[in-house]
């Protein structure tokens, strides 16, 4: 038997993030590492787990991009339409997190990240209420920070963390 057929099964609901920390806490607490929690998601084979092992493989050193990049390409053709919405999400904000982090400031990509990301905010604004909606705002409310803080326009990003910290009183 393989180890990861002892562990506990991802939630059926991946799109509730209470729920989806808590197994996620719990397998830590057992020293499940992240490459195994990302094993367990892909065996769910479902948009929504494609996207968690995504953000989870993220934390892994080194980064296995090329399959966070396939595992967001297939999120995108398999999902619904916010599902879509949280793998371009997902994309544009660890293309942004990992320069910013590392002190690259390239402007280029930051001015014309911005005006896509706020297309991407607008259509997700007018979702129908879905589980993932504020999750995938979130998302593209932190890349759009972190984009407005590498061409340095500070009214834009003190108005952005005034709409994330309201997002977060909403949540």
């Amino acid at each position: 038997m393989d180890r990861l057929d002892s562990l506990p099964v991802p939630p059926s609901d991946l799109a509730d993030l209470e729920v989806w920390g808590i197994w996620k806490a719990g397998l830590r607490q057992q020293g499940v590492q992240n490459q195994e929690i990302v094993s367990l998601l892909l065996r769910t084979e479902i948009p929504l787990g494609l996207l968690r092992a995504a953000t989870v493989a993220h934390r892994i050193r080194p980064q296995p991009r090329d399959d966070i990049r396939e595992w967001l390409r297939r999120a995108y053709v398999n999902g619904d339409r916010a599902a879509q919405l949280l793998a371009l999400a997902l994309s544009i904000f660890f293309q942004t997190e990992g320069p910013l982090r590392a002190g690259v400031r390239d402007h280029e990509v930051s001015d014309s990240s911005i005006s896509g990301l706020e297309a991407l905010l607008q259509e997700t604004r007018t979702l129908p209420s879905h589980p993932l909606r504020l999750e995938v705002e979130f998302r593209l409310l932190s890349s759009l920070l972190q984009a407005n803080l590498i061409v340095k326009h500070v009214q834009n990003a003190e108005r952005i963390s005034g709409q994330m910290l309201a997002l977060a009183e909403l949540s």
